[in-house]
């Protein structure tokens, strides 16, 4: 089974892994972490390290856009910018697919290498005030 690492020893980066296929109980748990890091209301930039990630289920997705919705306005005070690396093309189109449901409240980039997304978002850890959308 695997994992989503949440690392906030590097705050204000704040690095998500997705580690292959998780279980409901795993992706609740992930969001109630995510939750926690917006209560703190510090700003930070996000990294989405999604190279060894499986697919979400459609549940997943949806619990993701519906929490995106639920903390917009927490999310846009917050989160600064987000990077998400992603090598596999059906991995892409999940994202893709819960932007169309819900789309950022920031500026954010697809990347393929975890080293370009960290210069990026280090790029960004002074926390710009006009978000852009951005995909490589």
């Amino acid at each position: 089974m695997g994992q989503i690492v949440v690392d906030t020893s590097r705050l204000p980066l704040l690095v998500l892994r997705f580690q292959g296929q998780v279980d409901d109980v795993a992706f609740d748990h992930y969001l109630a972490q995510v939750k926690r890091n917006l209560d703190r209301e510090r700003r930070y930039v996000l990294l989405v390290d999604a190279t060894e990630a499986s697919t979400a289920s459609a549940s997943q997705r949806r619990l993701q856009a519906d929490f995106m919705k639920t903390h917009q306005a927490a999310l846009a005070r917050h989160c600064a910018a987000a990077a998400f690396v992603i090598t596999q093309p059906l991995i892409r189109g999940v994202l893709t697919a819960i932007l169309w449901t819900q789309a950022f409240p920031f500026e954010h980039i697809v990347l393929k290498e975890v080293a370009d997304a960290e210069l990026w978002c280090r790029a960004r850890a002074a926390f710009p005030t006009v978000p852009a959308k951005m995909v490589a």
